[in-house]
């Protein structure tokens, strides 16, 4: 964790400093490296957050010597209607999710087709803690395949206005048709992959050399960081995070575990901003009683093409410790 501020989790389920987290999913090791077998996994979801929003279609490509094999696609029917920003996104709609098996039903096919696979993926993390979480809630079993993320790898090997699957795509003139369904995202990615693949091959000798370049110290705005080396390819490098709603810690220790990791903050939503982080109590109030203005408001810039995702406070807490878990298994 960031030198000074380690988090916990109360009896009462609230955020605090002091002991480390007591919740870390027992997920697979991060790897840095360029199999030739692996499966490419892609999920879509009705939110963010894997605590209150729900899986709505799992997407699998097994790949074998640089070749996909088979595929797998199903939609998956949430408990809950999705609404209208979900729909406009990814072009879901309840109708089509109405008989469409339950993730209890689904969820044991998807992972066998995994099987022990290296799995691969774009910002891999969120999909792989909905998965874990549905996999430990109704099988009681934790999702260990060692995983790699794409998007952490094109950080390090591109310079882009921002790392959105669609972004990078667009500058390796790749196709993004069918883009923001699970079997299309995952198609892209195995081509951003093997694009990667050939443009890192051609810069360095070995892998064991693209990763030596992983580290390089960066400051952010007024809240300086407390910590020496920050990894560039971290999900918070350079993001720009606004706050909102009643947070569990001080808002300035929020601040500083972001910019501990080369993020931005910022005190309003704007164009410029990359995540809206709401605090738990408000995020679980929206599924009951409609989103806040400021939701509504990234809602909008998210469909008009901006890099920005909107998740709850613990959601951001896991993220910080997943990014260190990264590091350390390195």
């Amino acid at each position: 964790m960031p030198v000074g501020i380690e988090l916990f989790v109360s009896s009462s389920g609230k955020y605090g400093i002091g002991e480390p987290q007591q919740y870390r999913r027992n997920k697979g090791q991060s790897l840095i490296e360029f199999p030739c077998n692996y499966t490419i996994i892609d999920i879509e979801t009705s939110g963010l957050s894997p605590m209150y929003d729900e899986i709505i279609e799992l997407s699998a490509l097994k790949v074998q010597d640089n070749e996909i094999v088979d595929e797998f696609s199903s939609l998956v029917k949430p408990d809950y209607k999705i609404d209208s920003f979900i729909t406009e996104l990814t072009g879901i709609t309840n109708d089509m999710l109405k008989n469409a098996p339950k993730i209890n039903k689904i969820l044991p096919e998807f992972i066998n087709f995994i099987s022990d696979d290296k799995i691969l993926g774009y910002n891999i993390n969120f999909d792989i803690n909905f998965i874990y979480d549905d996999l430990k809630r109704y099988f009681g079993k934790d999702f260990k395949n060692n995983f790699i993320d794409l998007m952490r790898i094109c950080k390090k090997a591109y310079s882009f206005e921002n790392y959105k699957l669609k972004t990078v795509a667009q500058n390796l003139n790749i196709s993004i048709d069918g883009h923001h369904r699970g079997l299309n995202d995952c198609r892209i990615t195995f081509d951003i992959y093997n694009k990667v693949f050939n443009d890192v091959s051609l810069k360095y000798p070995n892998i064991l050399d693209f990763k030596k370049t992983w580290y390089q110290y960066q400051k952010a705005y007024d809240i300086k960081a407390n910590v020496g080396n920050i990894d560039e390819t971290n999900f918070f490098y350079k993001k720009m995070c606004v706050f909102t709603g009643t947070l569990n810690i001080a808002r300035k220790d929020a601040m500083q575990l972001i910019v501990n990791m080369g993020g931005l903050v910022s005190d309003t939503l704007n164009k410029e901003t990359n995540l809206l982080i709401v605090g738990t109590q408000d995020y679980k109030k929206t599924k009951e009683n409609g989103k806040s203005n400021k939701m509504l408001k990234a809602e909008k810039y998210i469909l008009k093409g901006q890099d920005l995702q909107i998740i709850p406070e613990d959601e951001f807490y896991k993220l910080i410790k997943e990014q260190h878990d990264d590091e350390d298994d390195e």
